[in-house]
């Protein structure tokens, strides 16, 4: 199953890591915790990497799009990112 690419603002959201991932592949769902996004732990990450553009730093991931449909929060997240 391909996850939805997502990108936030590090500037508008709160983007903490909690611990390194041991291994990020894009065929492997991660199902441990190791991100927070406005307080949020975020699971079911594919793939994640940071872009630093002029004025701030984005966050890019492959986040399970039925996770983040789960909630207000996470819908709008989605749709900030298109």
């Amino acid at each position: 199953m391909s996850y939805t690419l997502i990108k936030v603002d590090c500037k508008k959201h709160n983007v903490e890591f909690i611990s390194t991932p041991k291994i990020i592949r894009k065929d492997l769902d991660m199902n441990e915790s190791f991100l927070k996004i406005d307080g949020r732990e975020i699971t079911q990450i594919q793939y994640i990497s940071l872009e630093k553009e002029l004025d701030c730093t984005t966050l890019i991931a492959c986040i399970n799009p039925h996770y983040l449909n789960k909630s207000d929060w996470g819908r709008e997240l989605l749709k900030e990112s298109r």
